[in-house]
């Protein structure tokens, strides 16, 4: 089962697991020309401000949402960037009646592939389907083709879009699993900042699968978590996150 759900996690389509860090933001809109950009937008490290849209700001959204559905309603309005090995993208969104914001890595050209990497501020998110009758998770999404949802649990399946439907999951909003990555034991501590004994340890040990703990929250760098009523914290970069528990 290790190795089907390590498969799984590897699967980029739409995973989003990467650090918490955009959320529905008012940007000031960048006065300017199509085809212009801020004037902070070609610093590595930098994010420009509510640009307006360029035909290749259009082309990297299109690329990197193709084929799903889930943003068939999504209408990208503004953008920032943000220079790295590539380019991140800040799209802001009218979603029908609101607004959201779809954030996509487009790497340097030939270097692979266009992506989303979060939705409305929520990385280590993801989707999942669901029944739509029932409301029974079915498993992580992976892909869809024009009347199917395909998704992952302990093997690849597939079910009709009338049937099912998709619902982002994140850690930001309280929800999924958290496990230790590497083996070994980390600390659960009383607070981000550790101060007080620890409320206990999670352990990896090869051969074994890991202790998994429901995600309460994200905050200040570490999954929160509950130990018998109390609320404990462990960093998030030595653990793994997933909107489903399928140990």
């Amino acid at each position: 089962m290790g190795g089907l759900h390590k498969k799984a996690m590897n699967k980029t389509i739409l995973s989003f697991i990467l650090i918490s860090g955009f959320a529905f933001m008012g940007c000031t809109p960048h006065a300017g020309k199509e085809g212009t950009q801020a004037s902070d937008a070609g610093l590595a490290g930098g994010f420009s401000q509510g640009d307006t849209l360029t035909q290749t700001d259009r082309n990297a959204f299109a690329q990197a949402t193709a084929g799903h559905d889930f943003f068939a309603d999504w209408m990208p309005q503004r953008v920032s960037r943000q220079v790295v090995a590539g380019t991140n993208y800040r799209f802001f969104c009218k979603v029908g009646k609101d607004e959201g914001t779809v954030e996509v890595f487009q790497p340097l050209n030939g270097l692979g592939r266009t992506l989303v990497t979060g939705i409305n501020g929520q990385h280590n998110a993801a989707l999942v389907i669901v029944n739509k009758k029932t409301g029974k998770e079915l498993g992580r999404y992976e892909g869809e083709t024009p009347k199917e949802y395909v998704g992952s649990l302990q093997d690849d399946f597939k079910v009709q879009k009338s049937k099912a439907r998709l619902e982002l999951r994140s850690a930001a909003a309280g929800e999924g699993y958290v496990w230790l990555r590497d083996f070994g034991t980390i600390a659960v501590k009383r607070s981000p900042a550790g101060y007080g004994d620890p409320l206990t340890t999670l352990s990896h040990t090869e051969g074994e699968l890991p202790e998994v703990m429901p995600c309460t929250g994200l905050v200040e760098g570490h999954y929160r978590v509950v130990v018998d009523g109390t609320y404990g914290y462990v960093e998030a970069d030595r653990m793994t996150w997933d909107a489903l528990n399928t140990f």
